[in-house]
Formats: C-alpha cells, structure tokens, sequence
C-alpha cells in the first residue's frame, strides 16, 4: 500500500478493475466521482452481508470472499471509502487476511489527491473535467470552506475568553499555548485526565486580529497578571520540518484540498512549495504570539539543548518550553510543572491516527527532501540552531535527506 503510487501513476484507474469498498453514502459518492471523470467502477464490495448481491447506482455489491476471486481472477485496484479512520484500519486488517495478489489498495483520500493533480490527464474528456471542477471543485466547495473556517474562528475566540474568564476567576493557572501539531494535545488531554482545568490555544494575537473590545480585554488580563495573579505556559516545540508538513496534512483535512494545491497542481510541488513558504513559522510564532500577547521574548532567553527544555519566569508568569522529541524523558518534570507529580501521557491527536495517515506515511518513509530545503530549515543561520544541538540538527537532516 504506497499511496504515492495513485497520486504519480493515475493509469491504475484505467487499466485494472476498480473496486470500491464500502457500500455505504461516501462509496456512492466516490463512485460519482470517478463516473464523472468517466472512470468505470467494477463493483462494490461490502462485509455487510445485507448489502450483498444488491445493486446499487448501477453496480453490483460483492462480498469479502468473492472480493478474493475476483482478485485471484484478474487485476484489480481497491479504493477505501470510508473516511474513518478506525474503520479504514479494520478494513485493512480485513484486505491482509485474505492475502490479496494485488498491492493497489488506496483510501479516498489518496483516491482524492491523485485526482485533484491528474484532473488534465489525457484520458479526461474537456467535458468530464469541467463537469467534476463544478461540482467538487468550484465556488460550492471554496464557500463552504471558507464558511468552515470562519466557524473554527469563532471557536477560538471563545476558546480565548473562556481561559481568561477562567483566570480572572482563579480556576485556571495553566494554559497550553503553541504552534499548531507539536503534539500539545497529548499534554492538553493528559491533564484533563487528571482533573487539570487547562485551556488549549495556538494563537491569541492572530485572533483577535483588529476588535478593539478583544485588545481590551487582553490588556486587561495582562494587567492582572501584572498585579499577582500567576499563570503557567506550556510550549513544546518539535523538529520544524516534521511540524511543516503534518500541518500541511492537516490543512487538507481540515479544510479541502484547495487550500494548498491548485487544480492539476502536483502534489508534491505544492507541498514544497508549503514547506518552503513556511519555513520558519513556528520559530516567528514565538515573535508573533508569546512576545505580542505577554511580553516574553523567548530568543533573550538562553535555552538548554541537552536537556531539552528550559523554563522562563517573568512578570508571575513561567514559560516551560520543550523539545517535543524528549516529551517522553519529562514526563515527571511537566508533571511538577503543572502540579501533577504522577503525570501519564495519553496519545492524542496523532497524524498516524487520522484519515489521510496512509498518505502521510508514505511521505515520511520515501520523500526526498531537496538540499534547498533542508538548508531553510536546519542552516547555520535558522532559529533551529537556537533550540536544538548540532548532533540534534544532523538526526532531522538525515533523517529527511536519506530517504529516496
């Protein structure tokens, strides 16, 4: 299963029998998909054994052990169209055991991927394309997009309020409050298991944006800070080309494949043309937000590389800052940290445990990532140097350059 291989070899649509696993709304769906670039669906196949033999959208619903004749019988592609996670797993387990001869078995989200960079192959009619932009690629799907983000912003203005609301009240002193997929919700969930009242932010700043009554309410919340009230920040920090492209992967989830890649745009292309863009933007953060919001200039702050943390105490708040790749070894210091001596992690939020974990396992194991890169992220004059060692620095590096 190298997801890869549908997104850079699109002819496996065309020259295998397509099977669609899961019968269900989002195997319809799919289907609808690939009819309208004028793909033919073979099947359906499904483990409910209700749904066998029936037909539906034109197509018959096979079952698991005709599923294995079929593959012994001639060469078949198997796309996974559930969404979910956990039940793509299940199906996997259920694809091993019956020792399949063909290795083309995608998810739907790959199968989304590839089709968004392969949209002007050849064998897509003028037609066929327009059709499919129209309907999953145009004004509907950006508006709606665009409507899921502005909920998320709303979110995080509440989100912000209620840890102040939460602070002026004395019911909260800690905040986890970071760049984005630094696995801060392992730390965020851990508490909370514990009976922590914590609050879970990424940005401030950015946020409140312009809203006068917001800057009001932060200047007030500084001040009493200022005045005796404490507050404890807990910032983890991870290698930043690791962090650049879970994001990446994140965002699509999140947000549609249009918020990174443009139509017939290759995936990798835009992907480092992401990683490129955003460089440093977990380092600017600290600039950004930590400095804008409470006055705390990390970078005047010495931090300590061999072990992976240091803390900062200024204006009754502390800062603990560290390195996500030594979270395991300061279990029991972070536990200290937020009162909680017999802190345990509990595994949250992972990419390995999302949708598109598949894809984005492939890109870790087999992407090669150019010198150009590499360079922006990990050179002498980075603000990485300013938190991790060289020996550090040449892991991350090799890591990602000795992969092709």
């Amino acid at each position: 299963m190298n997801q890869l291989s549908l997104i850079n070899e699109p002819d496996i649509l065309y020259i295998n029998k397509v099977i669609l696993y899961g019968a269900g709304y989002n195997g319809r769906n799919t289907q609808e998909k690939l009819n309208l670039l004028g793909i033919e669906t073979a099947f359906f196949c499904d483990s409910d054994n209700d749904k066998c033999n029936a037909i539906i959208d034109g197509r018959q619903v096979i079952s698991v052990p005709k599923l294995k004749e079929l593959d012994d019988a001639c060469n078949i592609i198997i796309i996974i169209t559930t969404l979910q996670s956990e039940a793509t797993d299940q199906i996997i387990n259920t694809l091993k055991g019956l020792h399949l001869r063909t290795e083309k078995i995608y998810t739907a989200f790959t199968l989304d991927v590839s089709i968004m960079q392969n949209i002007y192959h050849f064998k897509i009619t003028d037609s066929s394309r327009q059709a499919f932009i129209n309907r999953y690629l145009g004004g509907i799907e950006i508006l709606k997009n665009r409507q899921i983000r502005e909920k998320k912003n709303v979110w995080k203005i509440g989100r912000i309020i209620q840890h102040m609301e939460n602070h002026f009240r004395g019911t909260s002193d800690i905040l986890i409050y970071q760049a984005g997929k630094v696995g801060s919700t392992t730390i965020f969930k851990s508490l909370l298991e514990c009976g922590v009242p914590c609050i879970h932010l990424h940005l401030i700043q950015e946020v409140i944006g312009n809203s006068e009554e917001l800057k009001n309410l932060i200047a007030s919340y500084r001040d009493n800070i200022k005045s005796g009230s404490k507050l404890k920040i807990i910032t983890p920090i991870r290698d930043p080309l690791s962090r650049n492209i879970s994001a990446y992967m994140y965002e699509f989830e999140s947000f549609g494949l249009r918020i990174n890649m443009d139509v017939g745009e290759s995936f990798i292309d835009s992907m480092f043309a992401h990683l490129t863009s955003f460089h440093d933007w977990i380092w600017r953060w600290f600039d950004n937000e930590l400095k804008q919001v409470f006055d705390i200039d990390v970078y005047k702050h010495p931090f300590d590389k061999e072990r992976g943390y240091s803390i900062i105490r200024q204006d009754n708040i502390e800062v603990l800052i560290f390195q996500l790749e030594k979270m395991k070894s300061l279990e029991k210091l972070i536990g200290e940290f937020t009162g909680v001596p017999h802190l345990k992690f509990v595994d949250a939020n992972s990419g390995d445990e999302l949708i598109y974990k598949d894809l984005y396992r492939d890109i870790k194991k087999s992407i090669h990532f150019p010198e150009e890169i590499l360079s922006l992220y990990y050179g002498s004059h980075t603000r990485t140097q300013y938190f991790y060692s060289e020996s550090d620095i040449n892991i991350f590096k090799k890591k990602w350059s000795s992969l092709c």
